[in-house]
């Protein structure tokens, strides 16, 4: 997933890259944060009369709305073979909980954008276990995904051969210095039945392929996203035993289930919040209250920084 070479895939996160190097500005996902954060100095401008992208190593990081024509055409132009979007979830209800304003519509404007262009595959990356979700959100997953590949297979016909969309879903882990950092873990026995209910509603689907994660997958990220200083002992362990963490944690006698799955809404005060991140424990929880309510917050300085930064890219 690295812009710059052929046949790598280009990934196009939700997350506001660190100024002043940010390439393109963003939200951040109201109660979690991405993987990983990059940015991308400005000098390694993506534009159609260089058509390269340098340096090769660099994955390439901006909102789904600031997809367009011209940035499309020029990744194709230069040999790549698939682009990532985040749509995150598959209705757009659910996108407002986690103050994700891109709707489905676009969403489907950018796939219909993708595959013209020539680019074969698409990979989606969708979050389970939030805030409010039901079985009609995992239905909408599959629905959104089977649009999707209805776009790819018209656009394949003139080409003669059909790419593969790949969807990779992940459990929500509530994360410090957002909204739901007060939120526990959804309950495992619950992740699991959506996990085998997602599975059974993309199964046998030509050309579309899910990787699921398990809450298992997730239980020791969250451990070290939510616990405090008595986790240390396992961290040290686990950095001696070859990451075995579930060792770790038994050795040093930590409660992982009580930094996870406890109800939080009532703590006064986090391990996190020694660290200024320049917003009160107020914010957070204004924000919460609104994605409870399905209410989206627009990032601040969002129209101006669009207005700097792309004509870049189209000119």
């Amino acid at each position: 997933m690295f812009a710059g070479s052929a046949g790598r895939a280009t990934t196009i996160f939700p997350f506001e890259p660190s100024p002043p190097t940010a390439f393109f500005s963003s939200h951040r996902v109201r109660g979690a944060t991405p993987a990983a954060s990059v940015s991308f100095p400005s000098r390694f401008a993506i534009t159609p009369r260089s058509n390269a992208f340098s340096p090769p190593s660099s994955r390439w990081a901006t909102r789904l709305d600031d997809l367009t024509a011209p940035i499309v055409r020029t990744l194709r132009e230069s040999g790549e073979r698939s682009i990532t979007i985040a749509p995150e979830t598959g209705s757009d209800r659910l996108r407002r909980v986690i103050n994700k304003t891109v709707t489905n519509d676009e969403i489907l404007e950018s796939a219909e954008l993708i595959f013209a262009s020539g680019i074969e595959n698409l990979k989606l990356y969708y979050m389970i276990g939030l805030p409010t979700e039901t079985d009609d959100d995992l239905v909408a997953i599959r629905d959104l995904t089977l649009e999707m590949r209805e776009r790819m297979v018209k656009h394949a016909r003139s080409r003669g051969q059909l790419g593969r969309i790949v969807g990779s879903v992940n459990p929500l882990i509530p994360k410090p210095g957002t909204a739901f950092q007060w939120l526990s873990m959804e309950d495992p026995s619950v992740t699991d039945r959506k996990i085998k209910r997602l599975r059974s509603l993309m199964a046998g689907i030509d050309n579309v392929y899910f990787n699921i994660k398990s809450e298992r997958h997730s239980y020791y990220q969250a451990l070290l996203s939510l616990g405090d200083r008595r986790v240390a002992p396992a961290i040290e362990v686990a950095e001696r035993n070859g990451q075995n963490w579930r060792a770790a944690v038994a050795e040093t006698g930590v409660d992982a289930d009580f930094y996870l799955f406890r109800d939080r809404s009532r703590d006064a005060a986090h391990p996190w919040d020694i660290i200024d991140g320049g917003l009160k424990s107020a914010f957070f929880r204004s924000e919460l209250a609104k994605a409870m309510n399905e209410e989206w917050t627009l990032p601040p300085k969002r129209q101006q920084e669009n207005a700097r930064l792309l004509p870049i890219i189209q000119s």
